[in-house]
């Protein structure tokens, strides 16, 4: 090369038209390192999801999560709008301070204006809470989280397609998943589930159903002549009762409670269709053997005759 000389002296180049053309993001890890929190309710996580593009039965469109990054057991709350996002966060620390007498130290969140909302700020001053922000745009800072939500939503697609149910039950889907999610193994806690790290219990999964299958509900009709059951569909346990299970009634769209179930064998049902009153069965000829017995003998038979 002639004409020019190149030096290099290892100087630091700063280009105004490079930075303009050429910027991009800071790498950012995909696993995060940071050691679990030493006690229950040091660090909560929490993030807002929402409208969902289907409304849930009771006409919610949106979901909280709150989530513990000691035990890391997860709470979940459906919500009609975001307005609620801060009466539900006091729901969680009420929960937390009344059932294990703990209060939340660090909240961890995005930056959403849900969280950020004046009188969210001024509780938390008031409680005493620190609150850890992640960058405007950044959903990889609240990496738990997001993750968290991803899956959450991948699994209530998988539910909804195998059951076949409508997508107006995914709040009731999202439950059962929060449910099964806390009281399996994870591999954050080595192999401990968040049922057990949060309240000393192993989680008993004997004869969870599977959700959205059929079983027969008790109906309390007073006809002699009526139906005793009904064919329903299971959703999830009743979490505010023992032995009670919420139950989908497809024909009018709605969920009730029942503790009168039946699951069936093998999770099917064979449904016989009735005969209607204006046609009667057919006439049915019965062969019933007549054994006439020996005067002699109380054994051994003599003659067999057939009548019809």
């Amino acid at each position: 090369m002639e004409g020019i000389k190149l030096i290099d002296n290892h100087a630091p180049l700063i280009c105004d038209s490079c930075e303009h053309a050429k910027s991009m993001h800071k790498p950012i890890q995909k696993e995060c390192k940071a050691l679990l929190a030493k006690a229950f309710s040091v660090e909560v996580r929490s993030d807002f999801w929402g409208p969902s593009p289907t409304l849930s039965l009771g006409g919610r469109k949106y979901y909280i999560m709150f989530t513990d990054n000691h035990t890391h057991f997860t709470r979940l709350t459906i919500l009609f709008t975001k307005d609620g996002t801060l009466d539900m966060y006091k729901g969680f620390a009420a929960w937390a301070s009344t059932q294990h007498s703990m209060r939340i130290k660090h909240l961890h969140s995005d930056h959403g204006g849900e969280y950020t909302g004046s009188e969210f700020s001024q509780f938390l001053k008031e409680q005493g809470t620190e609150r850890h922000l992640t960058t405007h745009n950044t959903l990889q800072h609240n990496r738990v989280m997001e993750s968290l939500n991803r899956c959450l939503v991948e699994q209530v697609h998988a539910l909804l397609h195998q059951s076949g149910l409508p997508n107006t039950l995914w709040a009731e889907a999202l439950h059962f998943i929060i449910w099964v999610k806390n009281h399996t193994l994870t591999k954050v806690l080595s192999n401990v589930t968040p049922f057990k790290k949060l309240t000393g219990a192993k989680p008993n999964l004997a004869g969870v159903p599977e959700w959205g299958q059929c079983i027969w509900v008790y109906t309390s009709i007073n006809n002699k002549l009526g139906t005793c059951a009904n064919i329903m569909h299971w959703v999830s346990f009743d979490a505010d009762s023992t032995h009670t299970h919420c139950i989908y009634w497809a024909d009018k769209q709605k969920i009730s409670v029942k503790h009168d179930i039946k699951f069936t064998v093998g999770h099917s049902i064979i449904s016989i269709p009735s005969i209607p009153l204006s046609l009667s069965p057919p006439a049915l000829t019965i062969h019933v053997p007549i054994i006439l017995m020996s005067s002699t003998s109380t054994s051994t038979p003599t003659q067999v005759i057939s009548t019809p």
